[in-house]
């Protein structure tokens, strides 16, 4: 059976291209869907101020490039986008034009098997006409030279502006498995004086959790307390409206029995007591008990972790690029923090062991779940060859008689809307077990996210569909003593139909959802009617979620990995 399937894809290399009609298919659908997200985003302005604030944002700042930006995250992402720019513009404007008619000139054409976009590509030079590829060769070399000097001066300008910048944050540092005899200011001080400048402070964090769960139960009491107030609100003014239409000689509030009731110990037959008298008192209760905690800060235990401030950035530097302690796993991370908020409490306290382990099995479920998402992704790859395989396999000649256009979605549409929904189930993943390996700054993690998140892109959307539609003919032939350049020569170029349709459909979507926010659109309109009882909830939900960089910036990265392709 294998080896019979191995023949019939073997066969299938050698019949016709992806036809227009599948790219046409893809672009069409793709400009349609960007169309209509468009149009919306151009409602009147009243429908979603937010929406539209940040639409004006966007566009009196899209050539902006100020070097002191105050969002160094949203300021050098626009110099990334920049630099793409800077990158592809020429190849498209000198490679292309010269490189598409040499490839199309007396071509290999559909005699010897290229056909559709296959003509377009390197993959159609003839075979009398070898001397071709002396062209790919230099503007190859081109390329990468260009490519690398845009890289090395961004990098000089990233350098240069972080070493510069006017913020705090850039001079600390926070450490974590601090040995206990190293636990005082003087001791860290004397073992950090080797570094340039001077450890201008030196704070040990404590194990302020108490705190911190009191916070949480006094939000969430508020947070009650005021959809207990509105539903009072609302049955009172839904009362007051049937006495008036009956009426009544005079409009009367709620009842106290017909209010919002919180029954307690309701086996006992116990009085009724009303909700919101509940919330006040436990809001009270929980203020009380904080002032109390605030007032004692020092009797809290102190955690193995602080953050030390130099008056150089340059030591913060050194000190998160240096051993510092003799023994495994003391003095480390060491990490750079943007922000009090960038920390992530809950993982200050871990111990290097757990933090070591809990790496090491996140490490393991994230390598097993990118293999288990091979298969699907190379599926999606043959999807998009399904014209080669309806030729070498006999019982899928039925796909053959379907009509142009739906022949095309199958090719040109369905394969990269699987691949599309098959990553955002990887993100979650990854999202949850990156967190779980206990990085104690939120932009670490996003670092983290970010490598991973590449990693993953690069080998499942381009490596493994690259070869997918290839494979089996390439074993074959290699099996039968041809030459790997050649074979492979003759079978990947045929995967840059693909990539043409994903590039298109994750360009185009990507460009309209940051305009349009679907996000934000469906959480004012169908699920804040719905689910919201408070203006806090609505306003939380409006608000919307913070831009996630660790897997924003790699889909872009991945793109720009493909155009080189």
């Amino acid at each position: 059976m294998d080896e019979s399937f191995a023949n019939s894809f073997a066969k299938a290399q050698q019949f016709y291209g992806i036809s227009l009609s599948s790219f046409i298919a893809s672009v069409s659908l793709s400009t349609v869907i960007f169309t209509l997200e468009v149009l919306v985003t151009t409602v009147p302005e009243d429908v979603d101020t937010t929406r539209t604030t940040r639409k004006r944002h966007i566009v009196a700042n899209f050539v902006r490039f100020e070097r002191h930006h105050k969002h160094f995250d949203r300021y050098f992402f626009r110099r990334y986008l920049r630099s793409l720019i800077v990158i592809f513009t020429p190849a498209a404007l000198l490679i292309t034009p010269i490189l598409v008619p040499l490839n199309y000139t007396n071509g290999k054409g559909a005699v010897l098997g290229v056909s559709g976009l296959d003509v377009l590509g390197w993959s159609n030079v003839g075979l009398d006409q070898a001397d071709r590829y002396w062209a790919h060769l230099l503007f190859s070399l081109v390329f990468i030279g260009h490519v690398c000097w845009v890289i090395w001066s961004e990098l000089a300008l990233y350098v240069a502006s972080r070493q510069h910048a006017p913020n705090a944050a850039l001079c600390t540092v926070l450490v974590d498995s601090i040995p206990d005899d190293w636990m005082s200011e003087k001791v860290l001080t004397s073992q950090l004086e080797v570094f340039p400048g001077e450890v201008t402070a030196i704070s040990f964090n404590r194990d302020y959790s108490a705190i911190s769960k009191l916070a949480e139960r006094r939000e969430r009491m508020a947070r009650a307390l005021e959809t207990a107030e509105i539903s009072n609100i609302r049955k009172a003014c839904r009362a007051g409206v049937r006495k008036q239409s009956k009426k009544s000689s005079s409009v009367r509030c709620l009842q106290y029995q017909s209010r919002n009731l919180l029954k307690l110990f309701g086996w006992l037959r116990l009085e009724k007591v009303d909700t919101t008298l509940v919330y006040r008192e436990e809001l009270r209760k929980t203020g009380e008990k904080m002032d109390l905690y605030r007032a004692a800060l020092k009797e809290f235990p102190p955690l193995r972790s602080a953050f030390i401030t130099f008056a150089n950035p340059l030591a913060a530097h050194m000190v998160c690029q240096t051993v510092i302690h003799t023994s495994s796993g003391h003095m480390t991370p060491r990490t750079m923090p943007l922000s009090v908020d960038d920390v992530v409490w809950s993982n200050v306290n871990i111990t290097w062991r757990d933090r070591t382990l809990r790496t090491i099995l996140s490490n393991v479920l994230i390598v097993a779940t990118a293999s288990a998402c091979v298969f699907p992704v190379a599926l999606a790859g043959l999807l998009s060859q399904i014209i080669y395989i309806t030729q070498a396999v006999s019982w899928l000649s039925w796909i053959n008689k379907l009509p142009q256009f739906f022949l095309g979605l199958l090719q040109g549409v369905l394969p990269p809307t699987l691949v599309a929904i098959l990553i955002k189930g990887f993100v979650v993943v990854l999202q949850y077990l990156v967190r779980k390996q206990g990085i104690s700054s939120r932009s670490h993690i996003d670092l983290k996210i970010q490598d991973y998140y590449f990693c993953f892109l690069f080998v499942q959307v381009t490596v493994v569909i690259s070869l997918s539609a290839g494979l089996t003919a390439i074993a074959n032939e290699m099996t039968h003593g041809a030459s790997l350049a050649a074979t492979l020569a003759k079978n990947l170029p045929k995967a840059s139909n693909y990539f043409l349709s994903y590039i298109l459909l994750q360009g185009l979507s990507i460009s309209a959802n940051a305009l349009l926010r679907i996000d934000c659109l469906v959480g004012k309109f169908i699920l804040s009617p719905i689910f919201d009882k408070s203006v806090t909830q609505m306003m939380i939900r409006r608000r919307g979620r913070d831009l996630e960089w660790g897997t924003f910036v790699p889909v872009f990265t991945n793109l720009s990995c493909i155009g080189r392709y």
